[in-house]
């Protein structure tokens, strides 16, 4: 691990959500590798849920979201170690994470500027903050 972020005391950590860079951040901080994409997203993207997840609670499998950047985080054994990935575009890059056992969580997207579903984002993301004394549930 690269930082103290992974060093709380028990039972739980605070709640946490990285925003694109945030994303990258927390990512890298947990060992993943955060690499130069070859194409520049300045748009909205079409984004996949994958499973169940408190987060995309009440989501479709699909949902519009606004991207600002050139790095994305790679999908390797060093990520899927300590996260899952919780939703991704159609051609499989990464766009959300979730720890495996702590409420920390990273969005590539930025829902702040996504409308509808970045605010839904945010509520789901406020009641898994305010349920975190028990135990975690991704």
């Amino acid at each position: 691990m690269r930082s103290g972020i992974g060093r709380f005391p028990p039972p739980q950590p605070p709640a946490a959500a990285g925003i694109c860079y945030g994303h990258q951040a927390l990512a890298w901080a947990f060992g993943a590798e955060v690499i130069r994409d070859d194409t520049e997203h300045d748009n909205r993207e079409e984004i996949f849920r994958r499973g169940a997840s408190r987060l995309f609670a009440d989501f479709p499998e699909s949902f519009p979201m606004r991207e600002s950047h050139r790095e994305i985080v790679s999908r390797n054994e060093r990520l899927l170690g300590r996260f899952t990935v919780l939703a991704e575009t159609g051609a499989g890059a990464v766009e959300a994470i979730g720890h495996r056992r702590s409420p920390l969580f990273g969005v590539q997207f930025h829902p702040e500027r996504s409308g509808a579903w970045g605010v839904k984002l945010f509520a789901n993301f406020l009641k898994i903050a305010a349920d975190n004394s028990q135990e975690f549930v991704p």
